[in-house]
């Protein structure tokens, strides 16, 4: 299979060239073996790649790896610049016996690759090729030997002019293809590591030097990149953020939190206290949505480009994006959104949910962000229960089926749309209530003066009587037929927010198990979320992967300290994510799905706000059985 086609998408053809690419098998990145989820051994790609911006070619290593549903296309797992201290060392296999001989162990480049042992090597034998530099690895192998030899004989070369050129060596357009490159010499050398994107999944926040917590033990390894998905199956990657209504900024490490380098198929952002600000009560805020959305995407950096935004939209706090991969839009159908308000009096928006929903394949999905009732005690416990409940009871889908599926029949949806046709008045009371009306709830009149209420009701029963009266218009024009749907009616359901569950112990013991990091088995069985579940009382049906990681709220910001203001509120795990599938016996349910939960961590390292964002990575069975 030709190593060089699958470049010409991944490289910038106007600033970088490829000098040489072979096909390999990658048996270690970093020490680490890559997931056993590639087609073939020859689904890698080592490529030499050059930069002349700076009037000589600075090169760099590319590892990169065939898309397993087209193996036509490739993206860079890692990357290695070629550095005056770039080495490599050789070893040799025979095919029959598979014993090794090492022809060149620790040997810098320029005196291995046009060595004599290795020019003399047969056809019959297959050759380790260990490329290292400063902290950083890349172990592959290869039955071609020829292949190997042009290799080094390029490398060779570009460590020579590396030499020459060493006081100059940045290698910052590697930004462009890696995720957070950071070249940390100040002599051309590399400083271990030379990439921060392989951040852990913390068990326990990393105190500064005047926390009174320990620090977390010492990782394990790099973080492993997520799975592959079959061809039957989607990648689904979940964050949840409670940012304390702030702002985004550049410095906020927000892909330690979305690990971007997962590469998800869909990619879903649920926020709480987007915008905290008394005017977000009555008026939409776009600059915070376009806030958060610039920096998923910045997240998202090189990638972003392969990402379409399907659904957005903000009740108040709640903000929730999802994004999903370009090549994936052909097979989605029926995308929807709703929210609803459950906070004060049952219906204003300061706690609630926003929701989206559509098909892949005609597997449903639906993905719910919420935030629920706060503070600790019965009374408060209760109030989350009864939130779940209006929630799951009062929240709706519509969206208009396609053409084809229509049965033809004389059904009620027919004259449904008749009616709404007919009845502008009728289609005004139906927008106002399902889709305009959830939106009135925003409007909590005990934050403004009573003159001031007045005015703001009767401006916002204005904007509720022109969007419905355009509805009206348009379904009198165009009457089609719509969908209805609940939560409940989807294949699988995600639910990820805020849904403020408290520890029922004291805060003394609770920090004295964090400190032991006793999570599962020990703390979480004072977890309320965990209780109501075991009890049916609510999120019965939903299942949440194990928790490895601390409880993310509440924290002074800045800091990884928990609260030290006079309240002293418990840690808990407030930010969860959840999942469900619809019962297989269902007779509803046109479709199989199965979940493969891959993933469930907090970013410790995001600063921004007085919890930590949470994330979870599954893989999704779709089809129609």
């Amino acid at each position: 299979m030709d190593p060089y086609s699958p470049l010409a998408d991944v490289l910038r053809s106007q600033h970088d060239h490829v000098k040489i690419a072979v096909d390999v098998e990658v048996t270690a990145l970093d020490g680490v073996a890559p997931a056993a989820d590639t087609a073939d051994a020859s689904s890698w790609i080592l490529a030499v790649v050059a930069n002349v911006d700076k009037g000589f070619e600075e090169t760099a290593l590319l590892v990169l790896k065939r898309r397993r549903k087209d193996q036509s296309k490739a993206k860079v797992v890692d990357a290695l610049p070629v550095l005056k201290d770039f080495r490599c060392s050789i070893a040799q296999a025979a095919l029959d016996d598979g014993k090794e001989n090492s022809s060149a162990g620790g040997a810098a480049i320029e005196d291995v690759g046009m060595s004599p042992a290795l020019s003399e090597l047969g056809t019959s034998s297959r050759l380790r090729l260990t490329l290292l530099l400063g902290g950083k690895a890349v172990v592959a192998s290869s039955d071609d030997a020829q292949n190997i030899k042009d290799l080094l004989s390029v490398l060779r070369a570009s460590v020579e002019v590396a030499e020459d050129h060493s006081d100059e060596l940045s290698h910052d357009w590697l930004r462009h293809y890696v995720d957070d490159y950071k070249h940390n010499s100040t002599d051309g050398a590399a400083s271990a590591p030379i990439f921060s994107r392989f951040t852990q999944s913390a068990l326990f926040p990393t105190p500064p030097s005047s926390s009174s917590l320990p620090a977390s033990p010492a990782s394990a390894g790099p973080r492993q990149r997520a799975p592959s998905p079959a061809a039957d199956e989607v990648k689904i990657t979940i964050g949840t953020f409670n940012v304390n209504g702030q702002a985004p900024t550049a410095a906020t490490p927000l892909g330690a939190w979305l690990h971007p380098e997962d590469e998800p198929d869909i990619l879903v952002v649920s926020l709480q206290e987007a915008d905290a600000s008394s005017l977000s009560y009555v008026y939409w805020t776009p600059h915070v949505q376009e806030a958060w959305d610039g920096a998923v995407r910045g997240v998202l950096a090189r990638r972003a480009g392969e990402y379409e935004r399907v659904a957005a939209r903000q009740l108040v706090g709640i903000l929730l994006f999802v994004y999903v991969r370009r090549e994936l839009l052909p097979r989605l159908s029926h995308v929807a959104l709703t929210s609803l308000g459950v906070g004060l009096g049952g219906w204003a928006a300061n706690k609630g949910a926003v929701a989206a929903r559509f098909e892949v394949d005609g597997t449903s999905l639906c993905f719910v962000a919420s935030h629920l009732s706060a503070f600790e005690g019965g009374e408060a416990r209760e109030r989350r229960r009864w939130d779940y409940g209006e929630i799951v009871r009062r929240l709706s889908f519509t969206y208009a089926l396609d053409d084809d599926d229509d049965d033809g029949g004389d059904s009620d949806e027919s004259s449904k749309a008749h009616q709404a046709a007919e009845d502008p008045a009728s289609t005004k009371e139906q927008v106002a209530k399902k889709h305009v009306g959830r939106e009135r709830n925003a409007l909590d009149l005990t934050m403004a003066e009573p003159d001031a209420a007045t005015l703001l009701q009767a401006q916002l029963q204005a904007s509720l009587d022109a969007e419905a009266a355009a509805a009206a218009a348009a379904a009198a024009a165009d009457p089609v037929l719509n969908e209805e749907a609940t939560i409940f009616d989807h294949d699988v359901v995600f639910w990820a927010g805020d849904l403020n569950f408290r520890l029922e112990l004291p805060i003394g013991e609770i920090k004295r198990l964090i400190r032991k990091r006793m999570f599962e088995g020990a703390l979480l069985r004072f977890d309320e979320l965990r209780s109501e579940m075991s009890a049916k009382s609510c999120f019965e049906g939903f299942q949440e992967q194990p928790i490895a990681f601390a409880p993310t709220y509440k924290f002074d910001r800045g800091t990884d300290e928990y609260d030290t203001s006079e309240k002293k509120r418990k840690p808990a795990w407030t930010d969860r994510i959840l999942w469900r599938c619809r019962s297989s016996s269902s007779s509803s349910s046109s479709s199989s799905s199965e979940v493969r939960p891959v993933s469930y961590e907090s970013a410790p390292e995001v600063l921004l706000s007085d919890h930590k964002p949470v994330s979870a990575c599954f893989i999704v069975k779709i089809g129609s059985e």
